[in-house]
């Protein structure tokens, strides 16, 4: 592993979240350097080298995790069983962006883990996984996290789809999904990389419930999340302004994404 100012910084997606990366990297904000990049959109990688001064070489998937410290997964949840089997001989600090990957193929995950590939995800568009880390030492008698979205946003899921919903329908908060974690990344796999990362981080994809509303009224995606158990009871609400580059993408989520490069890079 390299020294802290020599940390190498790969990047797997060059969308919103990889390119704020990226840019954040090449203007000395995180303390290492970018060294590679990649994705399957060759455009995203061309607006990527030109943004940047210093250039970072264009590399596969498994070149990334062989020669870099740190590995950020910004692609899709399908990109990250393939992260995680190319980090398994190296073993690079994997920060993975597409939480619900991790579920998309949990044999893999726990391969990773078992090998001793250090796996990171960021909080992303929520608070409080902080204080539920910290209830989950006791016992927990339910989680549940709600999102609230504009019926917009929940366009081309599968859920959707499956069910012929008319979104344009909607006059109302109308809650179009209940279920749980694992079944919330299923019917939601673009929408829902929350559910994934509180299910993570307490009691499991299968006990962590999961509400979805589609609200015509709702200007931002919104995140609650109910904790009860022993410790008492919790409760956050998150309001997510989108990103600039991209509306479809919470600010908040960039921002935890820079956050935590800079914790890794730092160790």
């Amino acid at each position: 592993m390299s020294s802290t100012a020599e940390r190498r910084v790969g990047i797997i997606g060059c969308g919103t979240i990889g390119s704020r990366l990226c840019r954040s990297l090449d203007r000395g904000e995180i303390a290492a350097r970018l060294s590679m990049v990649c994705d399957i959109d060759r455009g995203k990688v061309e607006r990527i080298l030109e943004m940047v001064k210093e250039k970072p070489r264009v590399a596969t998937i498994g070149e990334i995790c062989e020669q870099c410290d740190v590995v950020v997964e910004a692609a899709q949840p399908d990109a990250v069983p393939e992260v995680l089997k190319a980090a398994l001989k190296a073993r690079p600090v994997v920060l993975v962006m597409s939480v619900g990957g991790l579920l998309m193929d949990p044999s893999v995950y726990r391969a990773a883990l078992d090998a001793g590939v250090e796996v990171h995800f960021p909080a992303g568009a929520i608070v409080g996984l902080d204080g539920l880390r910290a209830a989950a030492e006791g016992r927990l008698s339910r989680v549940l996290l709600r999102t609230t979205k504009p019926p917009r946003g929940l366009e081309g899921a599968p859920y959707v789809k499956e069910r012929g919903i008319d979104l344009r329908g909607i006059e109302q908060a109308t809650t179009i999904f209940r279920g749980s974690a694992q079944e919330a990344i299923v019917a939601f796999p673009r929408n829902i990389n929350v559910a994934a990362a509180v299910s993570l981080t307490a009691l499991g994809p299968e006990r962590v419930e999961v509400e979805i509303v589609a609200d015509p009224g709702c200007e931002r995606n919104m995140h609650e999340l109910f904790v009860e158990g022993e410790f008492g009871s919790l409760y956050t609400r998150t309001e997510n302004i989108p990103s600039p580059e991209n509306p479809k993408t919470s600010y908040l989520a960039s921002l935890s994404a820079i956050e935590l490069v800079k914790r890794l890079a730092a160790k």
